[in-house]
């Protein structure tokens, strides 16, 4: 009689299984949005969350070197479908926090035209910022500007220019 139930169990769970998979690659496809790979991760490596920065001009402030990385992603141009390209957000609320918590089923947001776009693949990045709090933030854009699914997203690091 277990034997029935275990093998329906089993039956069930990949059923399951195959409803999850489906509904996230044909969300991410109603949308245009590229499935990111499994483990992608990218990370600032410089400056570090809490970091603070002498501002060699009262006015204009300060140039920030930004350097960042990623693992398990391909990074690229814009241009080259596969690849995926950085975008900086300053002073935003959280990337993931403009995306309600049911995942892909809704719109992605797409890029401001504020936000930093390095759409060359690069993984370094200067500007200068004046003397002030800022908040940082990495996000991952397919060829078609968009946030892949699920989302890449660095960790939101504070940065001070004194």
């Amino acid at each position: 009689m277990f034997e029935y139930y275990e093998g329906n169990m089993i039956k069930y769970i990949l059923f399951l299984l195959a409803i999850f998979i489906g509904v996230q690659q044909a969300t991410a496809q109603e949308y245009n949005r590229t499935l990111s790979p499994k483990g992608a991760r990218i990370y600032w490596e410089f400056p570090l969350d809490g970091s603070f920065v002498d501002a060699d001009d009262p006015l204009t402030g300060a140039e920030v070197k930004l350097q960042f990385n990623s693992e398990n992603i391909e990074i690229g141009p814009k241009e080259v479908k596969n690849k995926a390209h950085f975008h900086i957000l300053i002073n935003k609320p959280d990337y993931q926090s403009k995306i309600k918590k049911d995942g892909p089923k809704v719109q992605p947001p797409i890029f401001d035209v504020d936000d930093i776009h390095l759409g060359d693949g690069s993984f370094k990045y200067s500007l200068r910022l004046p003397p002030g709090t800022y908040y940082l933030q990495l996000v991952l854009g397919d060829h078609n500007h968009i946030a892949q699914y699920p989302v890449v997203q660095s960790e939101r690091i504070k940065i001070q220019i004194k």
